[in-house]
């Protein structure tokens, strides 16, 4: 009787552990739900700075379609293109 006492308590101790083991080093531990969760800010913080660029990129590509100005402004600063008979002036580069 006593031996039999003895081996379920042993028993029980055993579980408790693996219980508490399992709970915070398991797959679906506590370790495993906050790298979770910080890979989850990450791609959140990721969504935004795309979201962002996308609504520029939109922006810039309405300016292209609609405004005549700005694929002059951006002939002239980016691809340093000029109207006949006009001189450029380039700056040197630091």
């Amino acid at each position: 009787m006593e031996s039999k006492k003895l081996f379920l308590r042993a028993f029980f101790v055993v579980e408790v552990f693996l219980f508490v083991l399992f709970y915070l080093f398991g797959a679906y531990g506590l370790r495993a739900l906050r790298s979770h969760e910080e890979k989850n800010k990450q791609i959140q913080h990721e969504i935004q700075q795309l979201t962002s660029e996308i609504k520029q990129m939109r922006e810039e590509l309405v300016a292209w379609q609609s405004d005549s100005f700005y694929k002059e402004k951006y002939a002239r600063e980016r691809l340093q293109m000029a109207r006949k008979n006009e001189e450029i002036y380039l700056m040197p580069k630091k």
